[in-house]
């Protein structure tokens, strides 16, 4: 299984629990790392981003991962450039 379809699948069962956040999560794109996945959001969706790090959406995201893939995945939230903002920053000093 890709990882493209690890996070479909992920996906499915988040919406089947709660369609909103299956909605905040549907242009996400997922960077995995063992035993981790960072949840990329665009800048322009920072409402989904806040939305999704809600500790109650929070769990569910975790569970779903843990569910469908046997271990617990601890989930990060970032937005899209993120990380490109502070190399530019580090950079420019």
């Amino acid at each position: 299984m890709t990882d493209a379809e690890r996070w479909e699948q992920v996906k499915d069962r988040i919406t089947s629990q709660r369609i909103s956040l299956g909605n905040f999560l549907s242009d996400v794109r997922v960077q995995w790392q063992p035993r981790t996945a960072t949840l990329f959001f665009r800048v322009e969706k920072k409402f989904h981003k806040h939305q999704a790090e809600k500790d109650e959406n929070k769990a569910i995201i975790e569970k779903a991962f843990f569910e469908l893939l046997g271990e617990r995945v601890k989930v990060i939230f970032k937005t899209e450039g993120e990380d490109l903002d502070l190399v530019e920053e580090k950079e420019l000093l």
